[in-house]
């Protein structure tokens, strides 16, 4: 996963932005809030599929035939998919670990390129 290019960091660079740090930090904040609430979402959709399969598992309202009465069948595709979304919330959490490793490392890619600043902009063009 890439938040900001290395061509952005460049940019920042040359441009001499005031408090580019805190424009940095101020991207993968947004990031990592929006993929926070999408695991949440994730996480509540899933467990309230998975609460509502175990509930009519258990007081018995499956059976194989009936017009109104859910069969095994779709409480195990209703579980599958609650199984499955659960899996992508998982995956959301681990690329939020991600992200704040990419975020460090933007950040001191960034004092790299800041520390070599006059020789970007004599090969940039600035």
């Amino acid at each position: 996963m890439q938040v900001i290019k290395l061509a952005q960091l460049i940019e920042l660079v040359e441009a001499d932005v005031a408090d580019a740090g805190t424009r940095i930090q101020q991207v993968f904040e947004w990031h990592h809030n929006r993929d926070l609430s999408i695991a949440k979402w994730v996480f509540g959709i899933s467990a309230s599929l998975m609460i509502a399969v175990i509930v009519a598992f258990f007081r018995g309202d499956t059976t194989n035939t009936g017009c109104n009465v859910i069969s095994e069948q779709e409480l195990l595709m209703a579980f599958s998919f609650a199984a499955i979304t659960a899996a992508y919330g998982i995956y959301m959490v681990i690329r939020l670990r991600r992200l704040n490793k990419a975020f460090i490392a933007a950040l001191k890619l960034y004092s790299q390129f800041y520390s070599i600043r006059e020789f970007i902009r004599m090969n940039v063009g600035v």
